[in-house]
């Protein structure tokens, strides 16, 4: 089987490929922000962790110097957060993609962030809205299904017990 590196699955267990620079950390009191670099492509992120209400957490990466500004959702936390190298190698199949019958050019470039979330001593976890798959979510790891994918798009041919997202949402994940 081999990986699709594009689609961010060619990890290596271990091997971490975001480090936080401590040298640019600041803590105010309820935020925390640095840089975070990527050490095989030397590219830095913004990085900021918001300590909301409760046990809550807000986690915010974009890049420094972005191509294109990020689209930023409006509403979904209303006001202030209220708190208690290598040189990067092109990969031709970047800048296109075929989905089913669609092409895709990406006439703005391959751009994505990826994160692992782990729950330790969690036995289900539940939610990711919008997802045509199964309350309880499954592990996506070495299992062959691909991560659980969040991004703004309008399918209408989606796959049955599937990962693959559906509309953009608001992400919400319950485990126990």
């Amino acid at each position: 089987m081999a990986l699709n590196l594009q689609r961010l699955r060619g990890t290596k267990a271990g091997h971490a490929s975001y480090v936080l620079n401590l040298d640019t950390l600041h803590v105010s009191d309820n935020a925390v922000e640095a840089e975070l670099k990527n050490v095989e492509a030397d590219a830095s992120f913004k990085f900021i962790l918001t300590s909301l209400a409760g046990d809550i957490f807000r986690v915010f990466i974009d890049e420094t110097k972005p191509l294109h500004p990020r689209y930023q959702v409006q509403g979904a936390l209303k006001g202030d957060p209220q708190g208690e190298a290598e040189p990067v190698k092109e990969d031709p199949g970047a800048w296109e993609e075929n989905f089913k019958s669609h092409h895709d050019s990406k006439p703005r470039g391959p751009e994505a962030v990826g994160v692992d979330i782990v729950f330790p001593g969690a036995l289900r976890i539940y939610g990711l809205p919008e997802h045509a798959d199964r309350l309880a979510l499954r592990t996506t790891g070495s299992g062959g299904l691909d991560p659980y994918r969040l991004y703004n798009l309008d399918v209408f041919e989606y796959e049955m017990d599937s990962t693959m997202a559906l509309y953009g949402g608001v992400p919400v994940v319950y485990a126990h």
